[in-house]
């Protein structure tokens, strides 16, 4: 980049205006949640497959058979926001296609 010090204008040779969109990340495999667990000393060995299966027993989150991904249920999507609902003041909708039923 020049050395700008001491210029008052610069000339524009080329503007361009790029649209795109960002997306959400991927939901996590079961793989990469255990190893979350693990690295933020949450639960044990023994424990981390109980947890798993308890949001999915009540109903908080889906393990999608396929790829074997955590997606969240409309339930588990309203009890984030309901925590969050305090201390955040851009709540947003929860109707979106990316949440199951």
């Amino acid at each position: 980049m020049p050395d700008l010090t001491g210029v008052r204008s610069v000339g524009v040779e080329n503007v361009s205006l790029d649209e795109g969109r960002t997306s959400a990340p991927d939901y996590l495999t079961e793989a990469e949640l255990i190893g979350l667990m693990e690295k933020n000393g949450i639960g044990t060995d023994a424990s981390i497959p109980v947890h798993i299966n308890n949001i999915c027993e009540r109903n908080y989150a889906h393990v999608q058979s396929a790829n074997r991904t955590i997606s969240p249920s409309k339930l588990g999507v309203a009890l984030v926001h309901g925590y969050r609902a305090p201390y955040d003041s851009n709540n947003s909708s929860l109707s979106s296609s990316r949440y199951d039923a």
